[in-house]
């Protein structure tokens, strides 16, 4: 098959005069964000929706994970510096654990001597 169209292009036409194209589709893995104490910030924020809202918001999440963003918009300030806090949060939990699991290893190491 030769290809057709631009570098890397999907679409080929074989020598029996028939052009097929691949479609790669795109997929987002959408999770919820699960705080060490058990507590779901977005599930919290969700249940509190008016059933509409809900509605709007439960479209939305799976056209995203569909990898459809073409409805994504720009969020108010307030939304981004919680996320962006949320997402600190995560990061000092991961951290914290790593240096436990540093530290387990460390001592490990250190009895089999």
């Amino acid at each position: 098959m030769r290809s057709i169209g631009r570098p890397g292009s999907a679409t080929s036409a074989p020598r029996d005069g028939n052009t097929y194209a691949t479609i790669n589709l795109v997929s987002l893995r959408v999770e919820e964000y699960v705080r060490a104490d058990g507590s779901i910030p977005y599930r919290t924020w969700f249940d509190a929706l008016e059933a509409q809202a809900a509605a709007k918001v439960a479209v939305a999440k799976i056209r995203l994970s569909l990898g459809n963003t073409s409805r994504v918009k720009h969020r108010q300030q307030a939304d981004v510096a919680r996320a962006k806090a949320l997402h600190a949060e995560y990061k000092a939990r991961k951290a914290a654990a790593r240096k436990q699991v540093a530290a387990r290893a460390a001592r490990l190491h250190g009895k089999k001597r």
